[in-house]
């Protein structure tokens, strides 16, 4: 494959960070994972005790800048690029993160971010149930997103990314993971047959 950027959208717990490693693996591609580890104390003290909304979606939204902008440089350089999120999954937590002025005065930037704002080359989104979603998240073991009000949360926010995937189904690679274990060859190969499609549709 040609240097391109290649995002995998999904909500919480859906197994995202796994496929980007997986695929990269197949490409030989450089990686941009999300990792507890870079996420500040406050920020999780925002997870954890449900507080400052705003100033979450603007970290993150900062963060995905930096790794978009990090993504078309190793692109430039000739290099295949996995993302793991992209800024359209931090723009869809809105809604299910803030409400009344402050949603209203989010919602509004994203507008007109969208029209500037670097998007990768193609999407892919992890489609998966709420069984699988709660078992992915009490696997990965964070201490602040296996209570149930995360969990619902969580789930939301699933729902917002599918609603985004169903309006914008030409742009985007639909996988379902409920039955596929990307540990399998064979299950991986459906992902990578698919951007592939994609790709020579573009």
């Amino acid at each position: 494959m040609e240097p391109t950027i290649i995002a995998v959208l999904g909500g919480p717990g859906t197994g995202k960070s796994f496929l980007v490693k997986k695929l990269a693996e197949y490409y030989n591609a450089e990686t941009i994972l999300e990792s507890l580890e870079k996420i500040p104390p406050r920020i999780i003290e925002n997870f954890k005790k449900d507080i400052r909304q705003m100033e979450t979606i603007l970290w993150f939204r900062n963060k995905q800048l930096e790794e978009i902008e990090s993504a078309i440089a190793l692109k430039k350089k000739g290099k295949i690029v996995i993302m793991d999120t992209c800024q359209i999954s931090n723009d869809l937590h809105i809604t299910t993160m803030t409400q009344g002025f402050e949603e209203e005065i989010l919602l509004k930037m994203v507008k007109g971010e969208r029209k500037y704002f670097p998007q990768p080359d193609i999407l892919v989104f992890l489609d998966a149930s709420e069984k699988k979603i709660r078992e992915f998240t009490f696997k990965r073991g964070w201490d602040f997103d296996t209570n149930e009000k995360f969990l619902k949360r969580n789930l939301s926010i699933q729902k917002a990314h599918k609603e985004y995937c169903k309006q914008h189904k030409k742009e985007v690679v639909y996988m379902n993971r409920d039955k596929l274990d990307f540990n399998k060859k064979e299950d991986l190969k459906k992902v990578i047959d698919a951007i592939e499609r994609f790709k020579n549709q573009v």
